[in-house]
């Protein structure tokens, strides 16, 4: 018989990887939520307004289609860290900042949006995490 695990049991275990459970014979049910506890600020500002943020440029990247990529690292909200990094999609708003140098300021307006983080089986945990969208306004400070 498999035993039934909860939350908090998972919590404890620290065998979580991006949504996968590497233990042999743990059966969770399927409506459990775990939320990437670094980026429970960004939950908590909610989904139903744009907001402004300021972040550093880091590096470009490419996502695994080969579209290029944008890191921005120590995102705030009102002067307080919100997250430590989050990747943008090289969009057309950031384009026009031209050339960026490394640490530059950005300032842009996003929505918080919660996603599906990774590939989850259906009798794992179901793994979600916030990321900003739609970025706006995209502007260096």
């Amino acid at each position: 018989m498999k035993r039934i695990w909860s939350v908090d049991d998972l919590k404890q275990i620290h065998a979580i990887y991006h949504g996968f459970v590497f233990i042999s014979g743990i059966h969770v049910k399927n409506n459990y939520q775990l939320v990437d506890h670094a980026r429970k600020r960004l939950a908590q500002l909610g989904n139903n307004q744009r907001y402004q943020f300021i972040g550093d440029y880091a590096r470009f990247g490419r996502k695994s289609n080969g579209q290029l990529s944008l890191l921005l690292k120590h995102i705030t909200y009102r002067g307080k860290e919100i997250t430590g990094h989050l990747w943008f999609s090289y969009t057309q708003g950031f384009r026009k900042l031209g050339h960026l140098k490394d640490h530059q300021k950005i300032k842009f307006e996003a929505r918080v949006k919660k996603y599906h983080k990774g590939y989850v089986p259906t009798d794992f945990v179901k793994h979600y995490d916030y990321k900003l969208s739609y970025p706006s306004k995209i502007a260096k400070v």
